[in-house]
């Protein structure tokens, strides 16, 4: 099963980006808000564990660090759009501090008007500033306009969760774990696993493998002659049996076998 992952680098890019085409995304999140819509043809979708067969004219809404996910399809028409944090004050203050009840616009008038709004800001997302943040926020408006607000069982504290992914990244080589990673940041440990979990449905540790297994293969496809071990161990595992076990767990396959495909 594949771990979800930090797109750390997205959150680095502060362009609005828009693509319409074939889409393909394993497991991630970030701090942008990610749209999907549907032009032509079904499209399968998974938010945070809630899937749903998008039809034409419907809209799926990826919020800051709501972990999605969806397969590729080769004869469907969508619209992806990448909305930067930058660009996101307007619609966060608007939210009250509430979140979205719902991921999935499937009244296809309201989902309509929000591709519509899309469509004008794919034509002139390169105005300047303002107009462009104008036309960004009459998307987002929209959104709020079709999906009610609600509050989260848990407190979240993406500032946190922001800088523990970065520190995380940073940091695959040293001692990461619970007791260490609560003691940086100065909570306790209750604390610290309570702010982790309220964001996701897996633990620290797994999320930490995940992206040490990344690590790993980042290594080995950038030097194909690295032993396995020294590529194991360089990625911040202390053990080659938590490793193998880990990497199988996750793609199913042996490394040997994931890396004859590159």
């Amino acid at each position: 099963m594949i771990k979800p992952e930090y797109e750390i680098q997205r959150d680095n890019i502060n362009n609005l980006y828009i693509n319409q085409g074939i889409n393909l995304c394993y497991p991630h999140f970030h701090e942008h808000v990610e749209l999907l819509c549907v032009i032509e043809g079904e499209k399968y979708v998974t938010i945070n564990n809630k899937s749903f067969n998008l039809k034409s004219g419907m809209v799926a809404i990826a919020d800051s660090f709501d972990i999605h996910s969806y397969p590729i399809h080769s004869e469907i028409k969508t619209c992806t759009v990448i909305i930067p944090y930058k660009y996101l004050v307007e619609y966060r203050l608007a939210k009250k501090g509430l979140y979205l009840s719902d991921y999935f616009v499937t009244n296809t008038t309201q989902g309509n008007e929000i591709i519509a709004g899309i469509e004008n800001l794919a034509q002139n997302q390169f105005q300047n500033e303002l107009i462009l943040k104008g036309y960004i926020n009459i998307v987002l408006g929209k959104i709020l306009e079709a999906i009610p607000l609600t509050k989260r069982q848990a407190y979240q504290d993406t500032e946190f969760i922001r800088k523990l992914f970065i520190y995380i990244d940073n940091n695959l080589t040293e001692d990461l774990s619970l007791n260490t990673l609560s003691e940086h940041f100065g909570y306790s440990k209750y604390h610290f696993s309570r702010l982790f979990n309220s964001f996701f449905k897996l633990s620290l540790t797994d999320y930490i493998n995940s992206r040490r297994i990344k690590m790993f293969i980042k290594l080995m496809m950038e030097n194909t002659k690295m032993k396995l071990s020294d590529a194991i161990f360089s990625a911040g595992f202390s053990s080659i049996q938590t490793f193998y076990r880990v990497f199988k767990d996750s793609y199913g396959v042996t490394p040997k076998e994931y890396l004859k495909n590159f």
